[in-house]
């Protein structure tokens, strides 16, 4: 019983001796555990605290929106459905509502009524709920227009204008985000907040008039909510929710597309049938026009074809005809020319006789004149009948010719009697196909003006909406994913540095009281006694820190980390919801107990394979050996004795050597992974919107603004406007392998004045990017969510339709996925005019500039200004609370550092209090002997520092890359200063230790080098 109390006594009395040393391990375990247990629990502790205020308020699970709207019977049918517990039909649209700056868009939610059951419950932050159709609630976004109860807002879209009175300022479970808003189809596209009405109130503006008149239902409702059974309790960010989801979703979305097509075979089915009868009718009448066509072209083309062979025997004839008339015409002359000879001769022939009957002087002569005038006139009246007989043959020949002539005529009188009967024939049928042709084109005209009105007959589109696609509730989902991935990282080297910092420090301490273990073998005490005093000893100071570390870690992490979030970035008004999981407690205790006590057990057992005589002595030195420096004359010669000894006490004994240098190196690489990874989010800031951005203001036109060059014109006459230049923006949606990117395409009007208000420069070389009409410009980030490389293509869809582009260039981009084109490549590509929708504008941003730019919006109506400094606090802002948070792992990871040099300096004198006292009887001055032990210390520092740095880069980058969101790129590289930092925190915390620690050296007593054996 003696010995037992004189046991325990003991073991309570080393740890009162060595108070430091128990206090260090107990603070080191303390703050590891605490890290490690807040943060890993710190995730779970945000989903269940969003996931009890979303409870609190009703959120629907399912939300369903119809472009052709629900029918009673169509909510019967889904609430009739398995898994469906509430079914809740409502309106939900875009309006525009005018205040002082311009027109702004708002989502407009409605409900039959009001109460503390309804799904999406109101949270009244002033006011009450809405109790007639003319009354309303307004987000409390929307108190910076200066809205108040009793104020009135007009509301405005294309079904009409409405105005409401407001009665009550709200928060909505489904804008849970304070930043974000969402998106609008109405106005400049985005989204200032949300208005509430009763459903009698928003049936007008809600419901589609030619929707209501289509269907011949003036009572239908254009959005359901569904609450499903048993979804309460599963926490909203897990996956067995998001399966029971997905199961009831399909459900519920197989009924309502069938119901859809349905109602789309029902409108149009009796048009179609009496389209497809006027089509088989003019199918008919076509082909017999066409058979009637064909004949009547057959029918002119024989005839015309006889009735050119007929004009070809015609001029054959013709031509023989003319030829033989030739002939005639020519022997014509030549017996005209005769008969004028016979004339000359008869003449002659009269003169001749005259002149011979006047010669006549007697009867002798007489008759022999006679004689010779009938000899004459018998020879003349021969060849005057040969003649005559010629002439004859010509005028028969003649007469002949003149019958052929009239033959002619009349064939060609025929021929053309014949034309004549072809034409007219050919007119009459022409006349009755062209009346026919125009009846079938005018049944055409009929069919397509039918199928056109068919086909503005909306087949329906069905929208399902999740969490996912809950813009507050995604985006807080990815923060605390990345809260996740830091809990991953940081937490457990962090946990690693502790736990190898408490393993050193019981492995030197067991080996620093191997005599007094030997002391105990030697008074009967067994290996058990002696391991368990250890064990004790780890125990008290490791497990009492960790279940004090996991009580204080679990309270503090996840209540500070919430906080944060949701007083900068989140209207969520629920406390926090602390969940503590056991299995991250059980970790936490393995770790920290469990490795210290192996590795106590481990030590104990090596040295206690000695005997107890062995024991009793102090361990032999290790034996001397020429260290590497010593092999270096150049520098060991200038090194003096104190020098040396230090160079050859950290180097000789290795463990002791490498257990510090570790322990050190981690503390600096946790060091710089907080200060790098709060670099890497508040750089993304002034990179994207000083560096990348260097336009002023951002001008987002209406959808009525047709004359932009006008516009920008105008513009530009205003007071302290430098430049500016037009583009048109438009969403689009990139598709990858395994998942679709939301991006924003940008397509400039001009390639140089572009370059004037966004820098492009390539994100591996940094140099600038020369614009071109070959392909698109990405972003970094979109290119390596995609995998894609310089050159390669990408497809994107827009207006459903699907494009297929080459990669000409990729950009350094920080803040969303950007696709950017010329315009000349968009029209080529898409077949559609690019037309602006925004404005870059470079100005003076004086506020008499600015004012007069929103008054010129306000008096032309042309859409809204969005000052770039605006967005850039409102990213500055959702950026904050992540920059705290790594602020206060910094906060740790630097008291984590400062713990261990205490720890590791404490272990250091405490073990060597025999050779300080020695060197204190051996005459060293107070510098001295400090100088022995704290430059050791110091070189320790700089070695692990050094090496520290080498491992934060790494660790840096792979958290980075880890918690990077899907549309952000982080800065991936850390600047010098942040290098400098870290090694000068560990340098200064060391000789801050080292300072503190010199009264310690000054209490060792010179009696203390007595005690040694040596």
């Amino acid at each position: 019983m003696v010995k037992k109390k004189f046991y325990w006594k003991t073991v309570f009395k080393n740890i009162s001796q060595s108070k430091g040393r128990f206090f260090s391990i107990f603070m080191i375990i303390f703050l590891g555990a605490a890290v490690f247990s807040g943060l890993r629990n710190t995730p779970y502790t945000m989903a269940s605290s969003v996931d009890t205020y979303l409870n609190n308020h009703n959120y629907a699970d399912l939300t369903y929106i119809a472009t052709l709207g629900f029918s009673d019977e169509d909510v019967a049918k889904v609430r009739s459905l398995r898994g469906v517990k509430k079914v809740v039909p409502c309106y939900q649209f875009d309006a525009l509502f005018s205040h002082k700056d311009g027109k702004s868009g708002v989502t407009v939610y409605s409900q039959d009524h009001y109460d503390q059951n309804m799904l999406d419950r109101p949270e009244i932050v002033k006011g009450r709920y809405p109790k007639k159709e003319d009354e309303c609630i307004i987000d409390v976004n929307l108190g910076k227009y200066n809205y108040k109860i009793g104020h009135t807002i007009e509301l405005s879209n294309d079904n009409g204008t409405k105005t409401y009175k407001i009665v009550g300022i709200v928060n909505d479970p489904r804008y849970i985000s304070n930043v974000d808003r969402g998106t609008n189809t109405l106005g400049d596209g985005t989204n200032s907040g949300f208005v509430e009405v009763l459903n009698d109130g928003a049936r007008e503006l809600g419901l589609n008039s030619k929707v209501a008149q289509l269907r011949n239902n003036d009572h239908l409702y254009t959005s359901l909510l569904v609450d499903v059974e048993g979804a309460q309790n599963y926490d909203l960010f897990s996956s067995y929710y998001d399966d029971m989801i997905e199961t009831v979703n399909t459900r519920i979305k197989s009924t309502l597309s069938e119901e859809i097509s349905d109602q789309y075979d029902q409108l149009t089915g009796d048009m179609q049938s009496q389209l497809d009868d006027a089509k088989k009718q003019y199918e008919e009448g076509y082909q017999e026009y066409k058979r009637n066509l064909d004949s009547f072209n057959s029918q002119i083309s024989e005839g015309k074809v006889k009735l050119a062979q007929a004009r070809i025997q015609f001029y054959e004839q013709k031509k023989v005809y003319l030829k033989k008339a030739s002939q005639i015409t020519q022997a014509s002359q030549q017996a005209y020319n005769e008969t004028k000879k016979i004339d000359q001769e008869i003449k002659t022939l009269q003169n001749s006789i005259k002149d011979t009957l006047g010669s006549i002087k007697d009867k002798e002569s007489a008759e022999d004149a006679y004689t010779k005038i009938l000899t004459e006139m018998n020879e003349s009246l021969g060849q005057f009948n040969q003649k005559l007989q010629g002439v004859g043959q010509l005028l028969e020949g003649r007469i002949q010719l003149e019958k052929a002539q009239s033959q002619l005529d009349e064939a060609e009188a025929e021929l053309n009697i014949q034309q004549s009967k072809l034409e007219v024939t050919e007119n009459n049928a022409k006349l009755q196909l062209n009346s026919a042709k125009e009846q079938l084109d005018q049944a055409k005209a009929q069919i397509e003006q039918a199928e056109s009105q068919l086909s503005q007959i909306p087949k329906g589109t069905l929208y399902s909406l999740t969490k996912s696609e809950n813009v507050g509730i995604a985006t807080y989902e990815s923060y605390k994913q990345a809260i996740a991935s830091i809990a991953q990282v940081f937490p457990l080297i962090f946990f690693l540095v502790a736990a190898l910092v408490s393993l050193t420090t019981m492995t030197r301490m067991i080996e620093e009281q191997r005599g007094y273990c030997g002391t105990l073998r030697a008074l009967g005490y067994s290996k058990k006694d002696i391991i368990m005093q250890y064990i004790v000893y780890a125990f008290l100071a490791t497990f009492f820190a960790c279940i004090s570390g996991i009580l204080v870690g679990n309270q503090a992490f996840p209540r500070i980390i919430y906080f944060l979030f949701t007083y900068l970035m989140y209207g969520i008004n629920q406390s926090a919801v602390l969940v503590q999981k056991w299995s991250i407690s059980l970790v936490t205790i393995l770790i920290s107990v469990g490795v210290t006590l192996l590795a106590t057990l481990s030590v104990c057992l090596q040295e206690l394979v000695s005997t107890p005589s062995v024991l009793m002595r102090p361990k032999a030195p290790k034996a001397g050996k020429r260290i590497l420096m010593e092999r270096i004359p150049f520098i060991w010669k200038r090194l003096n004795f104190n020098q040396k000894v230090t160079m050859r006490n950290l180097f000789r004994y290795k463990k002791r050597f490498w257990m510090s240098v570790i322990g050190i190196a981690g503390c600096t690489a946790l060091i710089m992974l907080g200060f790098g990874v709060k670099n890497s989010c508040s750089e993304i800031i002034p990179s994207q919107y000083v560096e990348v951005y260097k336009y002023d203001a951002l001008i987002k036109l209406n959808t009525n603004v047709e004359d932009t060059k006008k516009i920008e014109n105008k513009i530009k006459r205003l007071e302290g406007i430098h430049n500016l230049t037009s583009a048109m923006r438009q969403n689009i949606t990139v598709l990858g392998n395994s998942e679709d990117y939301y991006s924003t395409m940008i397509v400039y009007d001009n390639a140089d004045e572009i370059k004037n208000f966004i820098h492009f420069k390539d994100y591996k070389t940094k140099k600038k990017i020369i614009l071109n009409d070959e392909g698109v410009v990405i972003s970094q980030k979109l290119a390596e969510k995609l995998n894609v490389k310089k050159g390669e293509t990408l497809t994107f869809s827009l207006n459903n339709s699907k494009y297929t582009v080459k990669v000409a260039d990729i950009v350094e981009h920080y803040v969303n996925h950007q696709v950017y084109m010329s315009k000349t490549f968009y029209e080529n590509l898409t077949g559609m005019k690019s037309s602006a929708s925004i404005l870059y504008v470079d100005m003076n941003t004086k506020k008499s500039n600015i004012n007069a730019l929103k008054n010129y919006f306000d008096h032309h109506d042309i859409g809204s200004m969005e000052r770039l400094t605006a967005t850039l606090d409102e990213f500055q802002q959702r950026m904050s609370s992540l920059n705290i948070i790594v602020a206060i792992l910094s906060g740790c990871a630097a008291l984590l550092c400062f713990i261990v040099l205490y720890n590791l300096t404490n272990i250091n004198i405490g073990e060597r209090k025999g050779e300080i006292a020695t060197i204190k009887v051996l005459g060293f001055r107070r510098k001295e002997y400090c100088d022995y032990i704290f430059r050791e210390n110091i070189i320790l520092s700089l070695i692990g520092a050094s090496l520290g740095m080498f491992f934060g880069y790494f660790l840096h980058r792979f958290v980075v890359l880890t918690v990077e969101m899907d549309n952000v790129l982080f800065i991936r590289t850390m600047p010098l200063y942040i290098y400098l930092i870290a090694f000068g925190m560990t340098v200064g915390f060391t000789i801050i230790i080292n300072l503190a620690m010199r009264h310690i050296l000054d209490q060792v007593n010179m009696v203390e080098s007595l005690k040694s054996i040596e």
